[in-house]
């Protein structure tokens, strides 16, 4: 399945009010309001995800962390779910309400240690009122036809889709980063929204790094939908994982993942093997996939790097041919898994 492109950019949309309804207790009357029970529904998958990044240690264990869980897509689905439930004026109602009140939506005690991390809060939260207002404007703006545009499509598979597309052919390098920064500002509203719920003090880094890629990816988002020049990307360190998923479209993220927590040498051969192909295939190659291949008795894990060339691609067998003999025989053994690389035409 092709998902839109955009697909990768929605998933911000829905971030403020998990972090307003975790740092702030609701007026008695607003206890069963559709957002906060859909919210609660979330609980069972952003709590367990939020925890591991909770527990890094330095800003370069939670950015690795952070990208490795993005690639499990239970939490995209449930939000994406969630964001076709909504009721939009009353989502942006809330997020007005809430960014009018500062006071009371950014918890100083819990999230913020410096006032320059509240004021990024409380910028956060009015650029989701205004993605939210966005969301529910006339049915003919840009916006709401590509939102329209993706409730086509199973929540979990368009999760899923929207990992393959970083590294797809169809997104520029630029759109690529962009799409992994408003997926990464998803992942950080989980640890800000938890943080929050059960009352602990973030320590200054991982405070001040979970705003910034919070905040950047609405700041993309509004620029995007604004039409005008994007703000540049506050976090763009990139991570073994990140590489991997510009570098190859993904199916099955889930396992794949896994498969990589389990064998993390793994990770820097798959990025020689992405690195090494096209010096082989020159321009044929339309793109690279990365999938599980498990064994029929599913003792092993395994692995499969499909080079996806174009039907009227000349010379790609003779091309995989001398890949093997002259790098990836040799370069093989060093693998604790089994990687079979093969060609594919598009």
């Amino acid at each position: 399945m092709r998902a839109p492109a955009l697909a990768l950019f929605l998933w911000g949309v829905s971030s403020a009010p998990l972090v307003v309804s975790a740092s702030v207790t609701p007026p008695a009357e607003a206890e069963e309001s559709p957002i906060l029970e859909q919210v609660r529904e979330l609980d069972a998958v952003m709590r367990p995800t939020a925890e591991r990044l909770l527990a890094c240690g330095s800003e370069e264990s939670f950015l690795a962390a952070l990208d490795t869980e993005l690639c499990r897509t239970e939490g995209l689905a449930r939000l994406v779910a969630m964001m076709r439930e909504l009721d939009g004026e009353a989502l942006t109602a809330a997020l007005a309400d809430f960014s009018a009140r500062t006071d009371e939506s950014v918890d100083a005690s819990v999230l913020v240690t410096t006032e320059e991390l509240r004021d990024e809060l409380r910028h956060g939260f009015e650029d989701a009122a205004k993605l939210a207002r966005l969301l529910v404007g006339p049915t003919d703006s840009e916006f709401v036809r590509q939102t329209q545009a993706l409730s086509q499509y199973d929540p979990q598979q368009l999760a899923a889709a929207g990992i393959a597309e970083l590294g797809g052919p169809r997104l520029s390098p630029q759109d690529r980063r962009v799409g992994l920064a408003v997926l990464r500002s998803t992942g950080a509203m989980f640890v800000l929204a938890v943080a929050a719920d059960t009352g602990r003090t973030m320590p200054l880094w991982m405070a001040e790094l979970a705003v910034r890629l919070w905040r950047q990816g609405h700041e993309q988002l509004l620029a995007h939908y604004e039409h005008r020049s994007a703000p540049a990307l506050r976090e763009e360190r990139s991570t073994p994982i990140a590489s991997l998923l510009f570098s190859f479209v993904w199916l099955e993220p889930d396992a794949l993942a896994d498969i990589l927590t389990r064998e993390p040498a793994t990770l820097p051969l798959l990025r020689e093997i992405a690195t090494n192909l096209p010096k082989f295939f020159g321009g044929s190659i339309d793109h690279l996939r990365l999938r599980p291949n498990l064994h029929t008795d599913g003792a092993r894990d395994e692995l499969a790097v499909d080079v996806c060339v174009t039907a009227d691609a000349q010379g790609a067998p003779e091309a995989l041919e001398r890949f093997d003999e002259a790098w990836w025989f040799d370069a093989a053994r060093a693998s604790n898994i089994e990687i079979v690389v093969d060609l594919r035409r598009v």
